[in-house]
């Protein structure tokens, strides 16, 4: 009997660390149940927050488990004409928005594009900043935005731009901005 102790507990600890949690579980079918065009951003399974964050139709869904009720998440106050990318922090706890507001600022080099930060603990959003191009390659966004017209007085097709690149790292923190440089 003493041989097969060790084995015992081997074997109860295999099975405990493979069987999920309800909430785990609940969250796993409603991402299968979810309709073919919406994106997955975020899944959450512990018991503060039991919930699945997905995009759908150009809008950010929260489905919460326990009570099974599906609610728009607002991030922005104004309005946006779709989402271009999500992604998430390194700590799991925050994750970003991108929104084109195309057809609906003045000047798209501007403010064309805006990052949202969405905290999935306080449900609190927060706005990063806003340009022409929002991406996020190797842990650090790059927001590129208009600073200047170098000839303002020409018509705006043929309008020169100086465009200057906000750095952020992973978490949305300020990392600087680049020199002034001449859009191509």
């Amino acid at each position: 009997m003493k041989r097969l102790y060790p084995f015992f507990i081997a074997l109860l600890c295999s099975m405990g660390t493979m069987a999920q949690t309800p909430i785990a579980n609940r969250v796993k079918a409603v991402a299968k149940r979810l309709p073919g065009q919406a994106q997955i951003v975020a899944k959450y399974t512990d018991n503060r927050r039991h919930c699945l964050y997905y995009t759908l139709r150009d809008r950010l869904l929260r489905y919460d488990v326990r009570t099974n009720r599906r609610e728009e998440v607002t991030f922005s106050s104004r309005p946006y004409a779709s989402i271009i990318a999500t992604w998430m922090s390194d700590d799991k706890n925050t994750f970003f928005i991108a929104i084109d507001k195309k057809g609906m600022v003045p000047s798209y080099l501007e403010n064309g594009q805006e990052l949202w930060m969405y905290d999935s603990k306080t449900r609190k959003t927060k706005f990063i900043g806003e340009g022409f191009s929002i991406s996020h390659k190797h842990n650090r966004i790059t927001i590129k935005r208009a600073s200047r017209c170098i000839n303002p007085s020409a018509a705006q097709s043929q309008q020169h731009w100086m465009i200057r690149d906000h750095q952020f790292d992973n978490e949305g923190t300020p990392l600087g901005k680049s020199e002034e440089y001449k859009m191509r």
